[in-house]
C-alpha cells in the first residue's frame, strides 16, 4: 500500500470516528421555554465567516443546535439557515446582510463575525470602531426586519506565543469590549463564545476554528442564548394546576409564565365565591415562575384561586387538607 493509500485510509477513518463521535453528542436539556413558545414555527439564521459557514457535517454548529432544537420544541417548525462566508470581513457582511435577511420569514439570528477583521487591525488597514459600526448596522438592519439578532463574541487565535498572535488576540479582546458594549446598547442579548472557548485549544481544528467537539460546545451556548430570549420574550399565558392537590401540610405550588412585565393577582375564594385572601400581589418581569403558597392558617376544605396578569385570568380550583 502506497503512502498516499495509507493517508486515504487514516483520513476515511478519522472522519467515520468524527461522524460516530458526533452522533452520540447527548441533546441539550430543555429550557421551560419550550414549553410556552407560542410562534408554530422556529426560524434560525446564522450569520457570520467561516466558523459559521463549517467545514463538514460534523464540523458545524448548525446541525448539533437543530438536533437541540427538535428535540425540545418538538411541536414546531424548525429551521437553522446558513449564511456563512469564508474570509469575510464585517465590511463585507454588511454588503450582504439584507440579502442574507431577506430570506428571514421571521425569529432569530445568530451572528458570529469579526475574526477576519483583526488581522486588518493589526495591520493598520482597519480600527476596532470601524468593525463596531459595521456591527451597529448589522444589528440594526435585523432590528428593522423585526428580527431578533444575538451577538456571538469572537474566539481567540491559537497562542503560539508569538508576539503575532499575542498582538491579535489583544484585538480580539477589544472587539468583544466593544460588542458586548454595543449589545448592552442597543439591548442586544450576548453568547459569549470566547469567554466560553477561553483558551482550550483542545476545541480548536486549526489556529481558530472550532473542531468537531468545539462545534457541539459552541451549540450548547448558542442554544441557551435563545431559550433566553425565549423565555424573556415570547412566552405565552400559562398557569398550571396547583401540585400536590390537596395540599401537604398547607404548601403547595403553582408554575407560570409571565409574557411580559406586569401586575400579578393571585386571590383565593371559599366555593361560594367569598373573598378569602390575597396570595401575591406585586409586579413582576418576564419568566417562568414556580411559586409555593403557604395555605397553613386555613381550614381545609375546597377553594378557587384566581390567577390574574392583565388581561388574563384564570380560575382553579385548590384543595387544602391539614
Amino acid at each position: 500500500m502506497g503512502r498516499r493509500q495509507v493517508g486515504e485510509l487514516l483520513f476515511l477513518l478519522l472522519s467515520l470516528f468524527s461522524l460516530s463521535s458526533f452522533a452520540q453528542t447527548p441533546n441539550a436539556n430543555c429550557s421551560k421555554a419550550a414549553l410556552f413558545f407560542k410562534p408554530d414555527t422556529l426560524e434560525i439564521t446564522t450569520f457570520g465567516a467561516s466558523t459559521v459557514q463549517g467545514f463538514s457535517p460534523t464540523r458545524n454548529f448548525q446541525d448539533p443546535l437543530k438536533k437541540h432544537l427538535q428535540n425540545c420544541y418538538s411541536n414546531k417548525v424548525v429551521t437553522v439557515s446558513n449564511f456563512g462566508v469564508a474570509g469575510e470581513s464585517t465590511f463585507k457582511g454588511l454588503l450582504r446582510i439584507d440579502n442574507a435577511l431577506a430570506a428571514a420569514k421571521g425569529g432569530f439570528v445568530m451572528i458570529l463575525m469579526g475574526s477576519n477583521d483583526v488581522p486588518l487591525i493589526v495591520n493598520r488597514q482597519s480600527t476596532v470602531e470601524k468593525t463596531r459600526d459595521n456591527m451597529r448596522i448589522i444589528l440594526q438592519k435585523c432590528k428593522d426586519r423585526k428580527l431578533y439578532p444575538i451577538l456571538g463574541t469572537i474566539q481567540y487565535f491559537r497562542d503560539d506565543n508569538s508576539k503575532a498572535n499575542q498582538r491579535a488576540n489583544f484585538i480580539v479582546n477589544q472587539i468583544n469590549i466593544a460588542y458586548k458594549n454595543l449589545a448592552k446598547e442597543m439591548d442586544v442579548p450576548v453568547v459569549d463564545i470566547n469567554a466560553l472557548f477561553g483558551k482550550n485549544f483542545q476545541l480548536y481544528a486549526d489556529y481558530v476554528h472550532p473542531n468537531s467537539r468545539g462545534y457541539y460546545v459552541m451549540s450548547l451556548a448558542w442554544f441557551d442564548a435563545l431559550n433566553n430570549v425565549i423565555e424573556s420574550k415570547f412566552l405565552g399565558n400559562y398557569v398550571s394546576q396547583n401540585y400536590p392537590n390537596p395540599s401537604q401540610n398547607g404548601s403547595t405550588r403553582i408554575n407560570y409564565t409571565v409574557p411580559s412585565p406586569g401586575k400579578l393577582l393571585i386571590s383565593l375564594y371559599n366555593m361560594n365565591g367569598k373573598f378569602v385572601r390575597t396570595l401575591y400581589d406585586d409586579y413582576q418581569n418576564s419568566g417562568y415562575y414556580e411559586k409555593d403558597l403557604d395555605l397553613s392558617a386555613l381550614p381545609s376544605g375546597i377553594y378557587i384561586y384566581i390567577f390574574q396578569l392583565g388581561s388574563y385570568r384564570k380560575s382553579q380550583k385548590i384543595i387544602i387538607g391539614n
